[in-house]
Formats: structure tokens, C-alpha cells, sequence
């Protein structure tokens, strides 16, 4: 395998592995968030609609998912991209997310334990499966964000510690 083969094998892992770790739960949220405030303005939505908000919050999902690749590969660097509005938005929304992933990892800890230890036998191993999902969710959400500080610095260390 040369060299390039090998570089575009990383990054379409790196972009799959964001697929599908990231684009799920951002669909989610947009899809709810959508629906929580048609609910808190008391409007409806006809199923022609949903299917709107559905394209747009796939659209979102992958973009999410893109821009963790991209800062999973390469640090903070990918903050430096484009002008300064265009930088903000993308701080605010990798805050956003790095929020976001911390209180869905809580949160699904917290209900997975709770399933895991009301649970008969059958659903104890479903319950395990899936907690191993969200452990594999917190990994790459604390490598996503060593990579981040990582980009902060000149010399690419953690912390002031060789990484």
C-alpha cells in the first residue's frame, strides 16, 4: 500500500468512524430540537414537512460528523480555516457538540447502569451492548478534544506533557 493509499484509508476511517458515532445523535437532536420548538410555538408540522426536516437534519448530521473527522485528524487546525465569523461559528458549534456529547454520554451512563441492573439476564447482554457503544461514544469524544487542545498549541503537546 503506498503512502497516499494509505493516508485516504485514515481519513475515510476517521470519516466513517464519525458517521457512526456523530451523525446519529446530531440527527436526533436537530430532528427534536425542531420538534420541541414547533411545540413551545404551538404549530404543526404535515408529514410532507418532517420529510423536509428530516433532509435538513441529515444534511446537518453529516456536516457534524465532517467537521469531527476534520478535527479529529487534524487538531485545532481546522479552526484556522476561512475568516473570522466562519471561525467563530465553528468554535461555538464544536462547544456545542463537546457539551452535548459530555451530557448524552452522562445521561445514557446513567440509564444504561440503571437498565442494566433491573434487568433480567437476555436484556443485561443488550444493556452491556450497548454501554460498550457509549464507552467507545466517550473515547472518541475525549480524543476528539486532546486532538483540539492539542491544536492550540505550537508544539502540538497536551498540557505541557509530551503526549
Amino acid at each position: 500500500m503506498t503512502e497516499s493509499e494509505r493516508s485516504t484509508a485514515v481519513v475515510a476511517a476517521v470519516w466513517i468512524g464519525s458517521l457512526l458515532l456523530f451523525a446519529l445523535p446530531a440527527f436526533l437532536a436537530t430532528v427534536h430540537l425542531v420538534d420541541a420548538v414547533l411545540g413551545i410555538a404551538n404549530l404543526s408540522v404535515p408529514p410532507a414537512g418532517w420529510l423536509l426536516v428530516d433532509a435538513i437534519a441529515f444534511l446537518v448530521a453529516v456536516q457534524v460528523a465532517t467537521e469531527i473527522a476534520a478535527w479529529r485528524l487534524h487538531g485545532g487546525g481546522w479552526f484556522r480555516r476561512g475568516g473570522r465569523r466562519l471561525r467563530a461559528v465553528r468554535i461555538a458549534v464544536a462547544t456545542g457538540i463537546c457539551v452535548g456529547a459530555l451530557t448524552l454520554i452522562a445521561v445514557t451512563t446513567i440509564w444504561l447502569v440503571a437498565a442494566a441492573a433491573t434487568a433480567g439476564a437476555g436484556n443485561a447482554v443488550i444493556a452491556g451492548i450497548a454501554l460498550a457503544f457509549v464507552m467507545a461514544f466517550a473515547a472518541s469524544a475525549v480524543l476528539t478534544g486532546r486532538a483540539f487542545l492539542r491544536g492550540y498549541r505550537p508544539d502540538g503537546r497536551l498540557g505541557g506533557r509530551p503526549d
